[in-house]
């Protein structure tokens, strides 16, 4: 069964009058209408959780049959996928979630697999937890949740969800190297993490040029054992334009520059937050604005700069870890 929009609507409609009918009538206690609504409660609830879930299954399966598998990322074959509990981390944009649909869609593509994302409206009123109990109910084996560090107290629940239902396994992704860190939960015993980075010189010839280079070992190449297509390009031109603008796999669309400075300024002003409360707006405007001063000169002697970026790097000394 698929929830279309208008049934979806429906329900929301009827659950909203039944609640209102029964605050209205609750001191009427013989009233046959809301003897019959508490009657039939259980139920009820069962079958609006049962709705909610279909329109996860939906917006599923919507976002597995939509990726392209053209080309699948390396780091990809180094995942150990049948592990209970599988964490891939890295910084916005290199491609976590598309290499997690990819994955679903090759390889465990059945109703038996739910993906779903952190920040999903869903989760403004049923916990995580919650939904894994129902979903294992269901049949359910592999659950993906994608951008865990939206949902408040991830790492508790995802603790719960691995001791309580061992027959349930668990991949998560997340963006925010520090929130991630912060987890209250210690999962460090039960989990398989995985850094995700952007794009290699390599995967970016394949994917720009369509060419399907292997990968070299150092002695290989050392060894001018790599078989690179000089006829049709020369290495340092093409190395330069990786520079520019190949590490991060949305090179493909328009306003690369655009898209790289959002990230940057959502690192420097919300994962910054995350590690330091006292962060003023002030200063970090101030650590941006170094930051490109750093980016555009290879030396710079101008003292007031030295001294925020100083300052700055205390106060996001882990962040700039990262």
């Amino acid at each position: 069964m698929i929830l279309n929009v208008s049934s979806e609507l429906h329900v929301q409609m009827c659950r909203n009058a039944i609640i209102l009918h029964i605050s209205i009538c609750d001191i009427a206690k013989n009233c046959i209408f809301c003897c019959a609504i508490r009657f039939f409660y259980i139920p009820l609830q069962q079958i609006l959780i049962l709705l909610y879930m279909e329109t996860l299954f939906a917006t599923s399966r919507e976002l597995i049959n939509r990726v392209s598998t053209a080309f699948v990322r390396d780091k990809h074959d180094e995942i150990d996928w049948n592990s209970r509990l599988v964490a891939i981390l890295g910084s916005r944009g290199t491609g976590k979630t598309t290499m997690i649909l990819q994955h679903i869609r090759l390889y465990d593509n059945t109703p038996q697999t739910l993906y779903v994302m952190a920040d999903d409206f869903y989760f403004t009123t049923h916990r995580l937890v919650d939904l894994a109990r129902q979903f294992m109910l269901q049949g359910g084996k592999h659950l993906y949740i994608d951008e865990i560090h939206k949902y408040p107290g991830w790492s508790t629940e995802i603790k719960n969800i691995y001791d309580m239902m061992p027959d349930l396994k668990v991949v998560y992704s997340g963006s925010s190297i520090l929130d991630l860190e912060k987890g209250g939960a210690d999962l460090s015993r039960r989990k398989l993490e995985y850094t995700l980075p952007g794009l290699s010189f390599r995967e970016y010839l394949n994917i720009s040029q369509g060419w399907n280079l292997p990968r070299y070992t150092l002695e290989e190449i050392l060894a001018g054992l790599v078989d690179f297509p000089y006829a049709e390009a020369r290495p340092l031109q093409l190395f330069n334009q990786y520079l520019r603008e190949g590490y991060f796999p949305f090179f493909q669309e328009d306003n690369y520059a655009m898209r790289l400075n959002g990230i940057i300024k959502q690192v420097v002003e919300d994962d910054g937050l995350l590690f330091e409360k006292n962060v003023t707006s002030d200063l970090q405007k101030k650590c941006f604005n170094t930051m490109k001063t750093i980016f555009k000169s290879v030396v710079f002697k101008d003292k007031s700069i030295i001294s925020i970026f100083f300052k700055c790097i205390l106060k996001y000394r882990i962040l700039y870890e990262k």
